[in-house]
C-alpha cells in the first residue's frame, strides 16, 4: 500500500517553529520522551535488570 503525504499546514509549521525555540517547551518534550522510553524499556524487560517502575 502506498501512502500519499498530505499537504503541510502552514499555520502548524509556524507554531512548531516558535515552539522549537521555547526552552520550556523543549524541556517538557524531552521529559515526556524520556518517560515514555523508560516505561517501554521497563515493560519490555520486565524489571529483570534492576530497573523498577516508579509508582
Amino acid at each position: 500500500m502506498v501512502r500519499v503525504a498530505r499537504q503541510p499546514d502552514p499555520a502548524r509549521i509556524r507554531l512548531l517553529k516558535r515552539r522549537i525555540n521555547d526552552d520550556r517547551y523543549l524541556n517538557e518534550a524531552i521529559r515526556r520522551i524520556a518517560q515514555e522510553l523508560t516505561k517501554e524499556l521497563v515493560e519490555r524487560d520486565g524489571g529483570r535488570n534492576g530497573i523498577r517502575e516508579r509508582k
